[in-house]
């Protein structure tokens, strides 16, 4: 819906040597709700620490019909695959945006073996499990955007704390070489059916971690599980069997809907679709940077 022009206020109309803010206000916006997801982060290498998933924001906002607006899709973080460098966590996932509008942040990469502690993100990676216990990533952005990884541990065997969430955080690891699970993701049901995103990735080790319900992938006993795409789910951290390598987390996204009597447009840049729901278009954004307009 449109935003009407505010009327000139009669208590002021003997003032004309100042200008009146409300007289400037002609914006007129179409009303779109939206969702945005970051990128989730990476999981660890050798008993890895699962990642963290991308924050996960959907609001109502307005935008300007026939004016451009920057767009982008967060990318997943990358597992950590080197087994000759132990010594280096799993990346960050990066940003998902409308502009300066919105921003979801990026979920945080899993710990990769040598005691090392997950990173910070919008959630925080987990801890790795090979060495001393270690701590997960924090959640640099407060509540509303994710929560922390889980604690990895070898003081019963070697594994992996869970990756933060978007909706809760990363659980420790248990005894008996079990990693931690990924921390739960938030719901949405601006497609049509809930979904949940930013799930966080489970913890590697022998009895590997489950990823949390919004994409997650699974802790390994080898490899890790990558997060799903389009979610923003953490990668799973990978175990100490084999190549336990960890995975990569999942693509974030942007989900716009609105009426039908509008159209939007993208860049060839922007990897996109939309549908018709009732009297709304939903247009959903799974890859790269641009902009878009709406008319």
């Amino acid at each position: 819906m449109a935003i009407s022009r505010f009327k000139t206020s009669s208590l002021t109309s003997n003032l004309p040597k100042y200008k009146k803010l409300w007289d400037d206000v002609s914006y007129v916006g179409v009303e779109v709700q939206c969702l945005v997801v970051g990128g989730g982060g990476g999981g660890g290498l050798d008993s890895g620490g699962g990642g963290g998933g991308g924050a996960v924001i959907e609001r109502t906002i307005f935008l300007k019909p026939s004016q451009s607006y920057a767009i982008g899709v967060g990318i997943p973080g990358v597992g950590w695959t080197d087994s000759a460098d132990r010594s280096i966590n799993a990346s960050n996932g990066t940003d998902s945006y409308i502009d300066q509008i919105v921003i979801a942040y990026g979920g945080g990469g899993g710990a990769t073996g040598a005691s090392k502690n997950g990173r910070n993100g919008s959630s925080g990676g987990g801890g790795s499990g090979d060495g001393l216990i270690t701590n997960g990533g924090l959640a640099s952005f407060g509540s509303d955007y994710g929560y922390s990884g889980g604690r990895g541990r070898t003081s019963s065997g070697a594994a992996g704390g869970g990756g933060g969430g978007a909706g809760g955080p990363g659980s420790d690891t248990g005894s008996g070489s079990t990693g931690g699970n990924g921390g739960i993701g938030k719901p949405s049901s601006i497609s049509g059916s809930v979904v949940y995103y930013g799930g966080g990735g489970g913890g590697g080790g022998n009895n590997p971690g489950s990823g949390g319900n919004g994409g997650g992938g699974n802790g390994g006993t080898g490899p890790g599980v990558i997060g799903v795409a389009n979610t923003g789910g953490g990668g799973g951290g990978g175990g100490g069997t084999g190549p336990g390598i960890g995975a990569n987390g999942g693509m974030g996204v942007v989900i716009l809907k609105y009426l039908s009597a509008y159209s939007l447009s993208t860049d060839a840049s922007l990897t996109q679709s939309t549908i018709t729901s009732g009297s709304y278009k939903i247009t959903t954004i799974t890859s790269g940077t641009g902009r878009m307009t709406i008319a």
